[in-house]
């Protein structure tokens, strides 16, 4: 359940190298590795590829599921329907 909630605070987060500020980086990337610590992760991209599969269940299967090139979700039986964390 903590793994969760704490999914639900970072939700859209950005990649840690939109940021500036190297302290910022190191922050948001340490919170992001402790989160991720010991997690089943599913890393989404958006190739048209993976719209010729059937991966949903087993994507939405995992703790976390991270899409990354704001990844939309065109059909949910190859690419899942849950988004833990966007990327940018």
């Amino acid at each position: 359940m903590k793994l969760r909630r704490s999914l639900r605070r970072l939700r859209h987060w950005r990649a840690f190298a939109e940021f500036r500020d190297p302290v910022a980086n190191e922050k948001s990337l340490g919170a992001l590795l402790s989160l991720l610590k010991g997690a089943h992760v599913a890393i989404v991209g958006n190739a048209q590829s993976l719209l010729d599969t059937s991966y949903g269940d087993e994507i939405d299967q995992h703790d976390v599921v991270l899409r990354l090139n704001r990844g939309l979700i065109k059909v949910p039986a190859a690419q899942g329907t849950r988004t833990d964390i966007l990327g940018g």
